[in-house]
């Protein structure tokens, strides 16, 4: 018995991370209510809002590995809304605002680039927040041509806030597996 309460325990300290190729949901850590990641359909923001119920598609985003990284650990990250198609999450802001970024979705697939070449403001960097020493990754940076500095650390204080992403300090988030992609999806 105490073996299993000690089991709970270790449990209960590693939030939902990214660890695989898949289909997630994106939320706060540590707020209540929790909130995730959605992509409001009549302005293409992406902003944070209550659990929608079932798997909502705008709720449920693909993260892989980008089809063209320019250096390892660089992800695409998009959704897919029946009858409609893809959405690629991005930023509606422009350079001059780097490192902070308000987050929106552009429609298609997430852009193939060169190496080197980040103009697609497409390409996420999948890594964890200070202290964090579990398996997988707890934490986004967002890749752009201005730098790599630019991390989820924006903290909404309410639903209908934008994703957003800036230079301070790295926030954790919770990534909950809906499903591992298959190899024949790469």
């Amino acid at each position: 018995m105490l073996l299993s309460l000690f089991a709970l325990q270790v449990q209960a300290q590693f939030p939902n991370v990214w660890t695989v190729n898949g289909t997630y949901k994106i939320g706060t850590y540590n707020v209540t209510p929790q909130l995730f990641m959605t992509i409001n359909p009549s302005t293409l923001a992406v902003e944070w809002q209550a659990e929608l119920p079932g798997n909502d598609p705008t709720q449920v985003w693909t993260i892989k590995d980008h089809r063209t990284p320019a250096s390892g650990g660089l992800m695409e990250i998009w959704a897919t809304i029946p009858g409609v198609g893809n959405f690629t999450m991005t930023t509606s802001s422009d350079m001059s605002s780097h490192p902070t970024y308000v987050m929106s979705v552009r429609a298609g697939d997430p852009m193939s680039v060169t190496s080197g070449d980040y103009s697609g403001l497409d390409q996420f960097q999948r890594r964890r927040t200070n202290g964090f020493s579990g398996p997988g990754n707890n934490a986004l940076f967002f890749r752009t041509t201005a730098g790599t500095n630019s991390r989820f650390g924006a903290v909404p204080s309410a639903a209908g806030t934008a994703v957003q992403f800036d230079g301070g300090a790295i926030d954790p988030l919770e990534f909950f597996l809906l499903a591992p992609l298959s190899t024949e999806a790469f």
